[in-house]
């Protein structure tokens, strides 16, 4: 079985990002895989596997996704529970770590456990375009750095445009969750790769930042196998409860998924 979903970005704007990191996978042994919501053979072959454990479950919650998919994690477990911060998560110092949580989606959800990382409101699409941003006050000036999985300290020049609160939770939670993001779309689209080859929570990544912009992402624990990846083992049970539910509501429309996708990558 082969990955079609980071294929179908080949007839896209993405398509020399598309091949710089599907020739990226090749070299290092990872499955290019964007999305399972944009897969075929693969997104059926998973829902098939999940029938005997989720069916009981759907039969009792189908008119409520809140509901199965909270059932489903008090059934199978998740992993650990962090705040959620909603907007933007940036690696901004030298060497950073993150933990992937959520990896189906684009871009994937992570914890900074160590380095620095920039809070922001948008998507940037260049680290130019974001300190232009910062610059211009056209985005908010928030810092945040960790070391050995503890916040140290964030540094708040500026918060109009994220709502407070949101930022106030993760002053007080010290560990969240957020959106990572990796300025320019080969970037983006590289960490979202490469968050699909690992098993959520229980993975370290490195992301490298040398002069500003030059970005270098490497895999220090929690990588999956071939089989894990393509039989869904690297999602939580969160995210194939999702699917689960999606794919029976006949809720997955593939071509509404690639367009948001390919709009949050070269908007």
């Amino acid at each position: 079985m082969n990955p079609l979903s980071l294929r179908k970005l080949l007839d896209s704007p993405l398509k020399k990002d598309a091949e710089d990191v599907i020739n990226y996978c090749n070299t290092n042994e990872l499955v290019p895989i964007l999305s399972f919501y944009l897969e075929e053979e693969l997104l059926n072959n998973l829902v098939k596997s999940l029938e005997r454990e989720f069916s009981p479950l759907y039969s009792d919650y189908k008119f409520n996704k809140t509901f199965f998919i909270k059932k489903v994690k008090e059934k199978f477990g998740n992993g650990k529970e962090y705040e959620e911060f909603p907007y933007y998560l940036v690696p901004i110092g030298e060497s950073n770590k993150v933990i992937i949580v959520n990896n189906n989606n684009v871009p994937p959800k992570a914890v900074p456990i160590e380095g620095k990382f920039r809070l922001t409101f948008i998507i940037h699409h260049s680290f130019d375009e974001l300190n232009q941003y910062i610059l211009s006050q056209s985005d908010d000036d928030i810092i945040v750095e960790f070391k050995n999985s503890e916040l140290v300290n964030i540094e708040k020049k500026r918060n109009i445009f994220m709502d407070s609160r949101s930022v106030e939770k993760i002053e007080e939670s010290k560990l969240f969750k957020s959106n990572l993001i990796i300025p320019e779309s080969k970037n983006l689209l590289l960490i979202s790769v490469i968050s699909n080859n690992v098993f959520p929570y229980n993975n370290i990544l490195t992301v490298n930042i040398e002069d500003g912009n030059k970005v270098e992402i490497n895999i220090n624990g929690g990588k999956a196998s071939e089989d894990d990846v393509i039989n869904g083992k690297a999602l939580t049970f969160e995210e194939k409860a999702k699917i689960y539910f999606e794919y029976k509501q006949k809720q997955i429309i593939k071509d509404e998924i690639l367009k948001g996708i390919i709009w949050k990558l070269s908007q």
